[in-house]
């Protein structure tokens, strides 16, 4: 009986859409987009390498997607950020990485980043978000295929649309 309760519960979690993680990824599904961010590792040393990427899953119709990008440390005021805008097509799954998911390092008055490890410890976020550019259309008036500077732009799309799928991953450095 305990196990049918259990698995009656699991099974709502997974159709109404669910949230896991684990210490080398965090996935967030919605009812078109899962997506996931993995890492090599989530507790790493000061210098050791460090590999991250995100994987899109789209269970829907094909879709422009405006994907945006950030990683930044708590006790550090500095950030990476970056945007893109991606086809998602129907029933396709995709995996992305690179310098737009790596480690910040930071000096007395700069930061590096997409390096290859953390110079500094700390709680590091990185966190993906993916929003419809139909919908973001529709609720700004701002054209993804238009956007001439994504970052700029960026701010007035997230407090206007919902993401169709988000995700954020701690690595913590010491």
């Amino acid at each position: 009986m305990k196990q049918l309760i259990v698995l009656m519960a699991l099974s709502v979690l997974f159709v109404s859409g669910c949230v896991s993680q684990n210490s080398n990824n965090s996935t967030i599904t919605s009812s078109q987009i899962d997506l996931s961010i993995s890492v090599s590792k989530s507790n790493l040393s000061v210098g050791e390498n460090f590999s991250a990427n995100y994987t899109v899953q789209n269970h829907g119709h094909d879709i422009e997607t405006f994907t945006y990008i950030k990683v930044y440390a708590n006790n550090y005021k500095y950030k990476c950020d970056s945007v893109s805008i991606r086809y998602q097509y129907e029933n396709d799954s995709a995996i992305f990485g690179g310098s737009d998911l790596g480690a910040i390092q930071f000096d007395q008055a700069w930061n590096s980043c997409g390096a290859s490890s953390f110079n500094k410890p700390g709680e590091y976020v990185i966190e993906v978000k993916i929003w419809s550019c139909p919908e973001v259309l529709e609720k700004t008036k701002i054209n993804c295929d238009t956007i001439k500077d994504l970052l700029e732009t960026a701010p007035s799309i997230y407090s206007k649309v919902t993401p169709l799928a988000s995700a954020m991953q701690v690595v913590n450095v010491v």
